[in-house]
């Protein structure tokens, strides 16, 4: 096994897309303003206070983000879904194997609030989360070959879509495609990662627990 396998959140440990995009709706509607998904969407890659920043005004944006927060705790239970217990069991698998850190492009406040309320607080060594100017994974795994003295080589990353592949792949860090939860197409993935995409939580776990 890898001497750090990193976790994508969003995809890979819950599907969770649509949360977000509910607590956005009712910050819009705090705001009166009518912005689309697909405006959200366009802006993924910084973390929810970058997407705020690029919606509202420079003088609303930083109330806009404090209003999304305020949300996504306040609704969390109700619109996140839990994880699947066969996933739990696989992250308390890992957990005492290797350094299991966790990377993802959502805002490190978010996150946290998510890994309590899922009850995986204790689970990852480190989150690694994104920035408000862009996508930053990169930056992410630099800081990880820093803090554990490592090379690219010794890190797997689990995640979800086709940038995490081509972003790994740039970088020459080893990359398990999920689509358990079908945020992206089976197909895309399977061409860009051939032989290297988990369909289900059985076959991710089969995989790492024989890498």
């Amino acid at each position: 096994m890898k001497k750090i396998v990193a976790f994508d959140f969003d995809g890979t440990i819950c599907d969770s897309f649509q949360s977000l995009l509910i607590c956005f709706h009712h910050v819009f509607n705090d705001f009166n303003v009518n912005i689309s998904d697909d405006e959200v969407r366009s802006h993924l890659g910084s973390n929810e206070e970058g997407i705020c920043k690029k919606l509202f005004p420079y003088d609303d944006y930083e109330e806009a983000f404090h209003d999304y927060l305020r949300y996504y705790e306040a609704l969390h239970d109700s619109i996140m879904p839990n994880i699947d217990n066969k996933l739990r069991d696989l992250l308390m698998y890992l957990k005492d194997k290797t350094h299991l850190v966790l990377v993802t492009g959502r805002h490190v406040l978010t996150t946290q609030i998510s890994l309590k309320k899922l009850h995986l607080e204790n689970i990852f060594e480190k989150i690694y989360a994104g920035s408000i100017i862009g996508p930053n994974k990169d930056a992410s795994f630099h800081q990880i070959m820093q803090d554990y003295n490592v090379k690219n080589t010794d890190i797997l990353y689990i995640g979800d879509s086709k940038k995490d592949i081509l972003f790994c792949r740039q970088m020459g860090i080893e990359i398990i495609s999920v689509n358990y939860y079908k945020t992206a197409k089976l197909e895309d993935l399977e061409a860009l990662n051939s032989g290297n995409v988990c369909k289900s939580i059985d076959e991710l776990a089969f995989r790492l627990k024989n890498n």
